[in-house]
């Protein structure tokens, strides 16, 4: 009897430090596993972001990249293409490959092209958008409110937006700075 006294005196705290300890951390650990994935995935699309930016904003010749929207768009108004939304990176259609390289260089994720002539680039969907629409020489602003050209004009007719100028005023800064190294770089 005292033998069975002693191991439950052994046993019970052994049971406790099992249900209270080792499952507890077991459970984390594979929950923290999973977090460490989303955080990676995370730093993974803010990395992919910053390298587009880079792309679009400091080592792209605006002039024409401006210049090949347009003519993606006079394509569309001479009929040789249809507007849509044209994806670059996964499932490209065949018209993609005629597409001006200074558009294909960028590695947009999608080019739209709408009937009135306005013509997007993609950089990055999903979560965070940004990338430039390319507007025709004669485009007129539709008369609804709340229409917006972009959220930083780079020439007459280009415009970058971004998700990032949503509630941040100072975004304009780190833009800035982009652009800047553009400057610096020519």
């Amino acid at each position: 009897m005292a033998r069975t006294n002693n191991m439950l005196l052994i046993g019970i705290p052994i049971i406790l430090v099992i249900i209270f300890v080792i499952v507890p951390v077991l459970y984390c650990t594979r929950y923290l596993h999973s977090g460490l994935l989303v955080w990676r995935f995370i730093g993974s699309m803010a990395r992919h972001k910053e390298q587009g930016q880079v792309r679009l904003l400091c080592q792209t010749d605006h002039q024409a990249l401006l210049n090949a929207c347009r003519e993606l768009s006079r394509r569309v108004a001479a009929g040789e293409m249809k507007p849509g939304t044209y994806y670059i990176r996964s499932n490209p259609r065949p018209e993609v490959a005629g597409f001006p390289h200074s558009i294909l260089d960028l590695q947009p994720s999608a080019v739209v092209i709408d009937n009135d002539g306005r013509v997007e680039v993609a950089m990055m969907g999903g979560l965070d958008h940004f990338g430039v629409f390319a507007y025709p020489e004669d485009y007129k602003q539709p008369p609804f409110v709340g229409f917006k050209l972009g959220d930083r004009e780079l020439l007459p007719g280009l415009w970058y937006y971004d998700d990032g100028y949503e509630g941040n005023p100072g975004y304009d800064k780190k833009i800035d700075g982009l652009l800047q190294k553009r400057k610096q770089a020519r």
